[in-house]
């Protein structure tokens, strides 16, 4: 992997949320599709674009995800361990 992250993702909190969005996305889509709904694939691939938008801003890490103090990484670029 080319863009392999080094610190472990913590759980992600938004997990349930993108989900439910996908699903609740893939039921309309039917339906509109179904009933030849125009608006209802519209919303749709609004509720779709809003779990893709979730997860870009959530990142893989999750909110929650700490990195390390700036005290920490002004220690590891002066070669000294954390301990």
């Amino acid at each position: 992997m080319i863009f392999a992250r080094r610190g472990k993702p913590g759980p992600d909190p938004f997990l349930q949320r993108k989900v439910q969005l996908f699903f609740l996305g893939a039921i309309l889509a039917l339906v509109g599709i179904a009933l030849d709904s125009s608006l209802l694939v519209g919303a749709a691939i609004l509720v779709l674009v809003t779990g893709v938008a979730l997860r870009l801003l959530t990142g893989r890490g999750g909110v929650g995800e700490a990195g390390p103090s700036e005290e920490e990484e002004s220690d590891a670029r002066q070669g000294r361990g954390a301990g």
